[in-house]
């Protein structure tokens, strides 16, 4: 699924936030913010395998043994879960929920993606 430049503004502005947190040294701010930019790029291959990667890194920066598990496997299955088109929304990528999960979307992000889906395949 594609997204408008809004969210697309949206997810880039909240990794760029997350990442400044990292270099911050604020890791438990980091995660949040890379949760919320699953939520919100969830539906584009790129953005969703992204967010797991860095959610990986700081995993692994942080000696997190049960967050890297948890990443490897959210990792392997993000291309599965897009080939079938079966994405457990409201999921935010960590550990802290199970991988298969899901939630309703905070009402910031739902109206967000609301309308703001154009409809076309991910290319």
């Amino acid at each position: 699924m594609k997204y408008t430049q809004t969210v697309a503004i949206a997810f880039e502005s909240t990794m760029a936030a997350a990442a400044k947190a990292r270099a911050d040294g604020h890791h438990s701010q980091c995660m949040a913010l890379m949760e919320r930019a699953h939520l919100i790029g969830q539906g584009v291959f790129v953005w969703h395998w992204r967010t797991h990667w860095h959610m990986l890194s700081l995993a692994l920066s942080q000696s997190n043994r049960h967050e890297v598990i948890g990443q490897l496997a959210r990792l392997s299955l993000v291309p599965l879960g897009h080939l079938l088109q079966r994405l457990p929304l409201g999921n935010v990528g960590s550990t802290r929920m199970g991988a298969f999960d899901t939630a309703p979307l905070p009402d910031d992000i739902a109206r967000l993606l609301d309308g703001h889906r154009t409809g076309d395949p991910q290319s």
